[in-house]
């Protein structure tokens, strides 16, 4: 009794002592977050939260389904490393591209929908997007782009069907993105994977033979993010460069001031 006293009691005073230590850094790194948020909030109008509440990230419409999604809280280092990735997205665009379709951007440190860990996803002019250690942030910067390309996408009208048109004779898309994402796990396969076989019929991973908007999905995340090893696949390949084409000239469509250097 007198021994678990002792160790209890030594044990609060180094809790006491960490946290009289760390709480001032914490202190201090939220105030940076929050500094640098207030910054994007005023100089690109879009609202960036990390503070994760069920309710207040995810629309109702989400919310009815059961089990449809959840999140997680991302540490607060995750959410510094993110800001000026989110910065680094947004110069990318015109400024009234990304005043006319994106106000809210919401960091989890996990992400889950349908069953299935996701890396981002979007509603309305909404992003969402996972900040992990287990992620770089060249990752987090083609999610963003990734995303972001389908609120552009639902907004201005696509060429679908030259895009179809792109693909082999006959062939057929997944039908969405849970159909693709449990194929490629059956097959024990990283959503990612490269291969010749694949970029001879035009898909950059096998994710995007998903449908057509994640197949755009892939192509602009690497437009922006990865434009050079895009432009050398086009060179080889006669499906990558029709749809890295498409690409430019959607983005184009979206605003005259995009430019994509060469």
């Amino acid at each position: 009794m007198h021994t678990f006293f002792r160790v209890s009691r030594w044990a609060l005073l180094w809790v006491l002592i960490w946290g009289f230590a760390v709480g001032p850094v914490l202190a201090s790194e939220s105030q940076e977050a929050a500094g640098e948020i207030e910054f994007l909030a005023k100089a690109y109008g879009v609202r960036v939260h990390y503070v994760f509440s069920h309710r207040d990230f995810f629309p109702r419409m989400w919310r009815d389904k059961a089990g449809y999604v959840h999140g997680q809280q991302a540490s607060l280092n995750q959410v510094q490393q993110a800001l000026p990735i989110i910065r680094e997205f947004m110069d990318a665009y015109p400024p009234d591209v990304i005043t006319q379709h994106l106000t809210d951007i919401f960091l989890l440190g996990r992400l889950e929908m349908m069953g299935h860990s996701i890396g981002g996803t979007y509603y309305s002019m909404w992003l969402y997007v996972l900040v992990s250690p287990h992620l770089s942030q060249a990752t987090v910067l083609s999610t963003l782009h990734h995303e972001f390309s389908s609120l552009l996408m639902k907004s201005h009208p696509f060429p679908k069907e030259q895009w179809e048109q792109t693909n082999a004779p006959g062939w057929k898309y997944a039908g969405g993105s849970r159909n693709m994402i449990e194929k490629i796990e059956s097959q024990g396969k990283a959503h990612n994977s490269l291969s010749h076989e694949l970029f001879s019929r035009g898909f950059l991973v096998s994710y995007g033979q998903s449908c057509v908007e994640d197949d755009f999905n892939v192509y602009a995340g690497w437009l922006f993010t990865r434009r050079r090893e895009l432009d050398t696949l086009a060179s080889q390949y006669p499906r990558i460069r029709q749809k890295r084409d498409l690409c430019v000239e959607f983005f184009k469509s979206v605003s005259p001031d995009f430019e994509f250097k060469n």
